[in-house]
Order: C-alpha cells, then sequence, then structure tokens
C-alpha cells in the first residue's frame, strides 16, 4: 500500500504543473487590456452674446439724414454739377495750385491724411483738416465754429492765404466768366440772373454740391433696424462708447459735430498754443473751446484734432477719455469703442473727378507772391 502511494505522487505531480503550463499558455494567448486615456476635457462654453441694444440705448442717436434730390430738378442738378466742377478746380486759388479737393479729397473720406495740410504756396494749414462730408448738417463750421453757413465757411477758405489765397472775388469773377464752358454752366444754375457769374454764386454752387456729400454706413443701417449690420463685438463697442461718458458730447446724427465745448475739461490739454474760439474777438466760450467734431469716418481720416496731436484711433480715444473725463482706458475698453466707432465709416464715397472745362487765352495766369 505504501509502495503504490509511493508510485502515485510523480503522477499528481506531472497533472499538477501540465495544470500550471495549461493556464500559463492561456494567459500568455490573451490579449492585453487596452490602453487608458482621461477623458477629453469638454469644451470651454461660448461667450453669451450681448444683450439686444434697446431702442431707450438710442435716443441720442439718430441716422444720417438723406441727401437733397439734387437730381430732382434741371436748375438743381445743374447747380450741384457746376458746385463739383468749381470744388475740383484749382484756378479758383492764387496761384492756380490748391483746389477745396486738394485738402478734402473726397476718395480717401473727405480729408488727406496729413497732419497740416499743404495749401496755397506750399504753406502748412495751422490747424488739422476735418472731413467734409456731412459739414452740411454742422451748425458752426471750422475748429473754432467761425463760420455759421457753409457758403461763409467756402468763402473763408478761399481767402484764406494759408488754404487757396484767393486775391478777392474780382479775381474770381474775371476768372470764371473767361472760360466760355464755366458761364453755360452757370447760366443754367442760375436762370434768369442778370449776371449769373458771380462769387457769391459759385460759393453757393460748391455749398449746393457739398450738401450732397451725406455718406451712411452700417451704423446708420442699424439704426434703421437691421440687427445684423453690426457685429457683437461692435454692438459691446458702443455700450462702453456710452458707459464711458463719451455720448455726452458725440451724439446726434453725426456722432459730434453740433456743440463748442471746452478741450481739456478733467485734465489740461497738452497743447495749449491754440486756443481755439479764445483767439477770436468777442467770440465767446473762452480759451480752449474747440468744435466737437463729427466722429463720421472717424477711423479713416487721422491723424486726429486740432493739432493732430494724435496719430491712432486708439490714441485719441485714450486722450479724450483722459482729458476731457477724467478716465484712464484699458486696453480691452480702447479696443472695444474702436470697433464700434469703425462702424461709421461711410459705404460708398464720392469719388470720380469732373472734367474741368478749358482756360482761354482770357484767363488770368497764376499769381506768384
Amino acid at each position: 500500500m505504501i509502495a503504490e502511494s509511493i508510485m502515485k505522487v510523480p503522477r499528481l505531480l506531472i497533472l499538477f504543473l501540465a495544470c500550471v503550463a495549461a493556464v500559463s499558455c492561456r494567459k500568455k494567448e490573451e490579449p492585453p487590456p487596452p490602453e487608458t486615456f482621461p477623458l477629453p476635457a469638454p469644451p470651454p462654453e461660448a461667450a453669451a452674446p450681448p444683450a439686444p441694444i434697446a431702442p431707450s440705448e438710442l435716443t441720442a442717436f439718430a441716422p444720417l439724414p438723406a441727401a437733397p434730390d439734387w437730381r430732382g430738378s434741371e436748375t438743381s442738378r445743374a447747380k450741384v454739377e457746376l458746385g463739383r466742377a468749381l470744388f475740383h478746380d484749382k484756378r479758383l486759388s492764387f496761384g492756380h495750385d490748391t483746389s477745396c479737393n486738394k485738402c478734402h479729397l473726397l476718395a480717401t473720406y473727405g480729408t488727406d491724411g496729413s497732419a497740416f495740410s499743404v495749401g496755397h504756396g506750399g504753406k502748412p494749414a495751422h490747424r488739422n483738416t476735418p472731413s467734409i462730408y456731412g459739414a452740411s448738417l454742422v451748425p458752426r463750421l471750422f475748429w473754432d465754429g467761425r463760420a455759421e453757413t457753409l457758403e461763409a465757411a467756402i468763402a473763408l477758405s478761399l481767402e484764406d492765404p494759408s488754404l487757396m489765397g484767393s486775391p478777392g472775388n474780382a479775381r474770381v469773377e474775371t476768372t470764371l466768366r473767361s472760360i466760355p464752358n464755366y458761364a453755360r454752366q452757370f447760366a443754367g444754375a442760375f436762370p434768369g440772373a442778370k449776371q449769373p457769374v458771380t462769387a457769391a454764386n459759385a460759393m453757393e454752387a460748391i455749398g449746393s454740391f457739398v450738401r450732397i456729400l451725406v455718406a451712411p454706413s452700417r451704423w446708420d443701417r442699424f439704426l434703421q433696424g437691421d440687427e445684423s449690420a453690426l457685429t457683437d463685438a461692435q454692438k459691446a463697442g458702443f455700450r462702453a462708447f456710452v458707459e464711458t461718458g463719451c455720448a455726452d458730447c458725440h451724439a446726434g446724427p453725426l456722432v459730434g459735430g453740433d456743440s463748442l465745448r471746452p478741450l481739456g475739461k478733467a485734465r489740461p490739454w497738452p497743447n495749449q498754443s491754440d486756443k481755439g474760439r479764445g483767439h477770436i474777438t468777442d467770440a465767446g466760450g473762452g480759451d480752449m473751446t474747440f468744435r466737437v467734431p463729427s466722429l463720421r469716418n472717424v477711423s479713416r481720416t487721422g491723424p486726429y484734432f486740432h493739432d493732430a496731436s494724435a496719430r491712432s484711433l486708439s490714441e485719441a480715444v485714450r486722450l479724450m477719455a483722459s482729458h476731457q473725463l477724467g478716465k484712464d482706458l484699458d486696453d480691452e475698453t480702447v479696443r472695444s469703442i474702436s470697433g464700434w466707432l469703425d462702424s461709421l465709416t461711410a459705404l460708398s464715397l464720392e469719388d470720380t473727378p469732373p472734367e474741368l472745362p478749358p482756360s482761354t487765352l482770357g484767363t488770368p495766369k497764376p499769381l506768384r507772391r
């Protein structure tokens, strides 16, 4: 019996080792478990779009009025076309070297992009040139508001020795009467006049042309009910503009342009050499009072301010907030406001120069000082 038990041990050992080997083989044959990776983080939630701008937030603003229907009558059409030609004609200037369009370039939003435009005889103007677009809607023109009508502003620009330098109305009339095509255009624009070619009629014709320079923008479309005309960022920029306090001066259809205010109300303006209305005898308003500029096309019409002291729009926004409101804006607020201001850019411009009538042998030659 003992011998038989001893004989069974090797057999049991063999069976045990065989089982162990079988299990090992199965473990080797089984595929490894799949690799595991951390679950991806959920995407960040998109910023909620700004709430719609309520009509109550827009009560201080208005779209640009429509330009006069100058094509409605033959006389109006003739007057505007004559004014368009005179606006571009350098022969009205002292040296036949400067026209209204030289400083107020219609194709570049009504300015020439210079700090100080160069007028007659290569002389620079002493103030930065504002845009001519929308000028007919401004109650007082020039930075110091010294012209109360568009025609008065045109006459002053014509006579200014740093602009067109005209020696007087007699010279303007002699020049225009010497050009037969102009004589015919004046007769059509001022029918029934005993002598249609006058300096006063020339100023009126130029004024008629400037009155059609009303150039709507995406902002106007938005004010007229098109919510898609502004991006969400521009809507946020409008709110930043209002919340900062800019709309206290810059509102209405021109987003400014309709009042005279002291410059440097909160902090003195750095450049005190130009006193604004303080240079005009009995003008009222005191030193450093200037016309609040329209912000139409502002993102395209730098440099900025009467003294061209800001080269970029962001710099202009910072300076206004600082010196008028006593606020130091962060970069994000400046970008936001500047983005909305870009929506004030005209969608189309008056940029086709007319063909001017030729001079004759009787046309006065350019003057030389």
